[in-house]
């Protein structure tokens, strides 16, 4: 099966539901669509299932975290070229750096203020574009 590349789909993976939900009214709003995943396990499968144009990760996860999700991401076709902004509560510089050596193109902390993510994804999505 060919998969289209949909430009304006994002994969929001966070293991807080309520979050995953703000999220996605939010993006949706701004005239995105939204895939959700509640772990990077399920954020795995979901990724090979539609391709997203980006991901919104948490790093820190109950079951696989942000981290663990970036380094096998990584192994997946285009998972190399993905942008991956990390959307955390943790301030743990060791985190972070993890996450940028493992594929993260960026962060922004929690409580997340719109303005700023709405900025973030576009110049993320506009450097994909002009990659590709």
């Amino acid at each position: 099966m060919v998969r289209l590349y949909n430009p304006k789909l994002i994969l929001v993976v966070d293991d807080d539901r309520s979050l995953r939900i703000q999220m996605r009214a939010l993006l949706e709003n701004d005239g995105y669509q939204v895939v959700e995943a509640a772990s990077g396990e399920q954020a795995l499968y979901v990724y090979t299932e539609v391709q997203p144009a980006m991901v919104l990760l948490d790093i820190m996860m109950r079951e696989m975290d942000g981290i663990s999700f970036c380094q096998q991401l990584q192994n997946l076709p285009g998972g190399d070229n993905i942008p991956i902004l990390i959307i955390t509560s943790t301030d743990e510089p060791a985190s972070i750096e993890k996450a940028f050596a493992t594929g993260a193109m960026d962060y922004i902390s929690k409580p997340v203020q719109w303005i700023v993510l709405q900025h973030r994804i576009r110049l993320l999505l506009a450097t994909r574009r002009g990659v590709e």
